[in-house]
């Protein structure tokens, strides 16, 4: 009955990590998706901005225009970098598999091995999380004071 039940245990242990991964990987890829979308909109407003530059300088401040400005170019960097450092875990790598394919793990440990891995890889793509977290909150912030310092440039 134990091994039954061990058996039960490492099937449950194994699906709900797996049901974490693909979690995980839902959670990155919906924040490259704003990563992306907030520098289009980033792009878009500074093309709009320089060119009613170019055809009224004088409309703006020039110290919040320079903050404004200054803010948008790091939301440009931020949001750049936030979609491009994503590299998340999602299983087993070849290597892995080639070991495991090639008996590099006795019979019952391998089981146990697979299951500890995906505890490092969900620990893993817990910290690229919170650091893409992190970026998309700076660029989302750096675009809001990009566009109230502009706004405020144009207003003062």
């Amino acid at each position: 009955m134990a091994l039954h039940d061990e058996d039960e245990r490492r099937e449950v242990t194994y699906d709900e990590a797996r049901a974490v991964l693909e979690a995980q990987r839902e959670t990155l890829a919906d924040m490259d998706t704003k990563a992306v979308r907030t520098v289009r909109i980033t792009v878009l407003l500074v093309g709009a901005l320089l060119s009613a530059w170019r055809i009224e300088a004088g409309l703006f401040d020039p110290v919040f225009a320079s903050m404004g400005s200054l803010a948008l170019v790091g939301s440009l960097v931020a949001g750049t970098f936030t979609y491009s450092e994503s590299d998340i875990y999602l299983g087993p790598n070849e290597e892995y598999v080639t070991r495991l394919a090639d008996g590099d793990f006795d019979d019952e440990n391998w089981k146990e091995n697979l299951l500890y891995n995906f505890g490092g890889w969900i620990a893993e793509n817990g910290s690229e999380i919170r650091l893409n977290g992190y970026l998309l909150l700076t660029t989302q912030v750096l675009l809001v004071v990009g566009i109230v310092c502009t706004a405020l440039a144009v207003a003062l």
